[in-house]
């Protein structure tokens, strides 16, 4: 009998006071951030009494994944929530990474996006480049965890190599990486010594 698998977001949602700190945070989101139930993250954390939702980022194809392919998502409001939508997908290498000035306005900065198990999605690098701001500006990286839709066991691939590391492969992992989002984050965090303050 298979076990029933709780998602990080719906930990977190439980008992956030266990993962979150002070009172404000941000969200990096798209159109997977769903609970169990199906009801989107943001609606949920803004219900949240204790914290204060400040921001929402934008990953490639924006918050609700409507965006094409390597087309720039610009800053703007949400119209469901009105909370202001920052891009981490703009149109040059800075715009791929928040600035410390932005995440120093939030407490927690949380990244809870489905990853698909393979090196060339982008989300997984937009998570590393927050993860780095989170250590220079001071600001908690809570990371909800999902399982890897295509397994955590199997491993395919050759690393990318040094002359090749870009925005769909930043580090070097192989082409198929066997981890959930949460087990990059920690791999970003000691293994290439991002040293942020992460909860997964």
């Amino acid at each position: 009998m298979m076990k029933r698998v709780i998602l990080g977001l719906d930990k977190l949602l439980t008992n956030p006071k266990k993962y979150l700190r002070g009172s404000t945070l941000g969200l990096v989101v798209n159109q997977t951030s769903l609970t169990a139930c199906g009801q989107p993250s943001i609606g949920k954390f803004l219900k949240i009494k204790s914290f204060k939702l400040e921001a929402l980022f934008a990953p490639e194809h924006g918050i609700y994944g409507v965006d094409q392919d390597m087309v720039l998502v610009t800053d703007e409001t949400d119209p469901v929530s009105g909370l202001p939508i920052k891009s981490l997908y703009g149109n040059n290498a800075s715009s791929l990474t928040p600035s410390p000035s932005l995440l120093s306005r939030v407490d927690n900065l949380v990244f809870d996006i489905q990853d698909v198990g393979s090196r060339y999605y982008t989300f997984i690098y937009t998570l590393a480049n927050c993860m780095k701001t989170c250590a220079e500006s001071g600001t908690r990286m809570v990371v909800c965890d999902r399982p890897n839709p295509i397994n955590g066991i199997t491993v395919e691939g050759n690393l990318v190599g040094e002359e090749f590391l870009s925005f769909v492969g930043q580090y070097p992992i192989p082409n198929r990486h066997g981890m959930t989002v949460g087990e990059l984050a920690k791999l970003f965090n000691e293994c290439f010594e991002i040293n942020c303050d992460l909860k997964v």
